[in-house]
């Protein structure tokens, strides 16, 4: 049995992920040491300059070094932006809850792996409410927190259930949220730690999306080169190589997503288009 647990807290803005936070820490702080980090603490003040990709990867590290923290302990306590935990040494397990949207599987995957990395328990809660709800109640939030309708409807298309079977510690809640059927989620997590789950389903996919991504930017590379002749061939093939370089290392590390891609053919397609 293991004696944390790292749990994904997910759903869109406006779905209640804070008072479902807040309530979890009421109701559990006589059954577990409850922690949290939420998405919104690392928001920068200036929305105009800063990257998605730069913030989620600021939320793994802070996961990665609380957890570095809390199993090893090596620390009484732990300080990011400007909150500080203090670790209890208590008998009660300990939760730790990523509050973020996490819409594509891609995203609590890497969660995942670090779950495994220290042999720790993984479960998954989704606040799947509908869209018009999820809607109404975003223009009840304060003006500083309000999301643009269409980013949240982009997000809404975009969210990728449970269905992996890393996946298999979850629970959805499309009305009200039962708080014995979370208790009940996280003991059985608990009582079987990830680290026994030995499939690594959604790495192997990325990997051969990867390679189909490879010989699209190959094939486009030899028809353009084709295309070609006299002086400028040799600066038009380095710029080739250089697009399909780059293309690949962007795709490779998420700067450019491709979840959700219908026709790669298409997507690679667009991509040189936009380019050249």
């Amino acid at each position: 049995m293991s004696k944390n647990c790292l749990v994904i807290l997910s759903g869109l803005p406006g779905a209640g992920k804070t008072t479902c936070v807040n309530q979890l820490q009421i109701k559990f702080s006589f059954k577990y040491n409850c922690f949290v980090i939420h998405y919104d603490d690392f928001l920068p003040p200036d929305f105009d300059n800063f990257s998605f990709k730069e913030i989620r990867n600021n939320i793994l590290s802070a996961t990665n070094k609380f957890l570095e923290t809390l199993i090893n302990k090596n620390d009484s306590s732990f300080q990011f932006i400007s909150k500080t935990f203090i670790i209890n040494r208590n008998s009660l397990p300990n939760l730790l809850i990523i509050d973020d949207n996490m819409y594509y599987r891609s995203m609590r995957y890497e969660f995942f792996k670090l779950s495994r990395q220290f042999q720790i328990s993984f479960c998954q809660i989704f606040i799947d409410l509908e869209l018009d709800v999820i809607l109404e109640r975003n223009k009840l939030r304060s003006s500083s927190e309000i999301i643009s309708d269409e980013i949240i409807k982009n997000m809404y298309k975009k969210f990728e259930k449970p269905m992996e079977n890393w996946e298999k510690y979850s629970l959805i809640f499309n009305t009200d949220i039962d708080y014995t059927l979370i208790a009940n989620l996280i003991d059985r997590s608990l009582e079987d730690p990830n680290c026994k789950i030995e499939l690594k389903t959604c790495e192997k996919q990325e990997q051969s999306m990867l390679h189909l991504i490879d010989l699209e930017l190959r094939k486009i590379v030899n028809r353009e080169i084709k295309k070609v002749c006299g002086n400028e061939k040799s600066i038009y093939i380095g710029k080739l190589q250089s697009w399909k370089i780059d293309c690949f290392q962007k795709i490779k590390n998420k700067d450019i997503l491709i979840d959700n891609v219908d026709n790669l053919e298409s997507f690679v397609e667009n991509l040189f288009i936009r380019y050249f």
